[in-house]
């Protein structure tokens, strides 16, 4: 008996003990703080990150909740590292919000941040829960200002260790006016990590997920020095390029290990759509499953209304090699304002797969990769014109005049019908951009149809406005 009672006691302890260690991992923060401001719930709320939540005070493994408020001031996000632990900070939402005392239906609703939102440590997740698209879902974390001074999200560089496992997820940047300064005014970054690859200064593991970084006076992604960088299901758009301050949609050098998947381009101007800068060769570089696009609806300033290239490397040392970039869908690259829809590689480049690609509508030439080993086959290329480098390899469909009959279902590019046959690929690209498994009909794969060509897999269940 006594023994029974003896493990019913051990049992209710650490019952206690895992309720307590479970609160002591979670911290509810709100715009103003209440009670004794020590986070513990909604009654007692951080200010901010301020006082128990200052980022001196902050807990490896712990979870801080964001009550819905504007504007959080800027916070450099600095607790010294504890392994791989990771500090997570998350929009408060109805169905997670940490604890229920205090809670208020009002604090589930969108954070706005004040620019800068800094990592100067490694092992965080920046999350706003919700966010999708061109806010087709609202973004529960959100930037929102004209502000040229600092970047919006930034990696710092001016540390002893350089930050790493950085994970930003469902974040808005709205630059509000992307050319609401002087042209000759520098502009910032969306997300920004200034490395030097010459010196070896480089971070790693950095994943941006459903993002969407617009309207911004400079590169959307502008990172120097990077193992191991993720950008799954980001839009960017509307960036701004001058000649005293030169612009892409993302901009890298000394990247190794990047993959550029399931994303959207849309009113990119300055160098190209993906450039990679001459400082620093990079290499393993996958861009597959992204949408690259003019809207012809361009609202920028007269005279910057387009890039040079969709994929550029730059000499002396931007070489890239081992380049795999398939299944995307480039449309509506239009001169004057796009020189080129194809490729610039550096002269030292080599291993360039490309596959599966839809080029539909450009009035711009595309020009190939044909140099040092690398291979293009499977590709349309529809109403576009190809430069005197695009030798059509056997497998490649090409029409310079019309592209035979509606091929899209809507302006997102979702497929009509299918295309040209393209080449069965291994993992990671048997899905679409939407998860649906190419070369099926369905999603159930009962009925085995074509490797679709482009971003998406067709679908006799898409409907007629792209809705599957």
């Amino acid at each position: 008996m006594k023994q029974r009672i003896s493990r019913a006691l051990a049992f209710l302890l650490l019952l206690l003990f895992a309720s307590a260690a479970a609160r002591a991992g979670c911290h509810a923060v709100t715009l103003t703080g209440s009670g004794a401001r020590s986070g513990r719930d909604w009654n007692n709320a951080c200010a901010g990150f301020a006082g128990a939540c200052a980022p001196q005070n902050m807990e490896r493994g712990g979870r801080y909740y964001v009550a819905a408020g504007k504007d959080y001031p800027p916070v450099t996000f600095n607790t010294a590292e504890r392994g791989t632990e990771r500090i997570t900070v998350l929009r408060a939402t109805a169905q997670e919000h940490c604890a229920d005392a205090g809670w208020r239906g009002a604090y589930d609703g969108e954070v706005r941040w004040t620019a800068p939102v800094t990592f100067a440590t490694g092992y965080w997740t920046f999350d706003g829960i919700t966010g999708e698209g061109a806010g087709t879902v609202a973004y529960g974390f959100r930037f929102v200002s004209d502000q040229a001074r600092a970047p919006f999200l930034r990696v710092e560089r001016q540390v002893a260790r350089q930050p790493r496992a950085i994970t930003v997820r469902h974040v808005e940047v709205d630059g509000v006016n992307c050319c609401g300064i002087a042209d000759t005014a520098m502009g910032v970054a969306a997300f920004y990590y200034p490395g030097d690859c010459r010196a070896g200064i480089a971070t790693g593991e950095i994943a941006l997920e459903y993002d969407y970084f617009h309207d911004t006076k400079r590169d959307p992604v502008l990172v120097y020095g990077v193992a191991g960088l993720l950008l799954d299901h980001v839009y960017l758009a509307r960036n701004r390029s001058t000649r005293e301050n030169h612009g892409q949609g993302i901009a890298l050098t000394g990247a190794r290990d990047v993959t550029i998947r399931n994303s959207v381009f849309e009113d990119i101007t300055g160098t190209a759509e993906i450039t990679f800068i001459g400082y620093c060769t990079s290499e393993k570089i996958r861009v597959y499953g992204n949408r690259f696009f003019y809207s012809q609806r361009w609202p920028q300033a007269k005279g910057h209304t387009g890039v040079s290239y969709m994929f550029e490397a730059i000499g002396p040392g931007g070489s890239v090699t081992d380049l795999e970039f398939f299944q995307n869908t480039i449309a509506h690259f239009d001169r004057p304002h796009v020189l080129n829809a194809g490729f610039y590689p550096d002269v030292g480049a080599h291993g360039y797969k490309v596959f599966n690609n839809l080029w539909v509508e450009n009035s711009a030439l595309t020009s190939a990769v044909e140099i040092n080993g690398s291979t293009h086959d499977y590709n349309s290329l529809l109403a576009t014109p190809l430069a005197f480098n695009w030798k059509r390899a056997g497998h490649e469909e090409v029409r310079t005049n019309d592209h035979d009959g509606l091929l899209f279902a809507d302006p997102q590019f979702h497929l009509a019908r299918h295309t040209a046959p393209g080449k069965t690929l291994t993992e990671p690209y048997g899905l679409d951009a939407e998860g649906w498994p190419r070369g099926f009909a369905g999603r159930e794969k009962l009925r085995p149809a074509n490797w679709d060509q482009g971003a998406f897999q067709f679908s006799p269940s898409t409907g007629t406005n792209g809705e599957r």
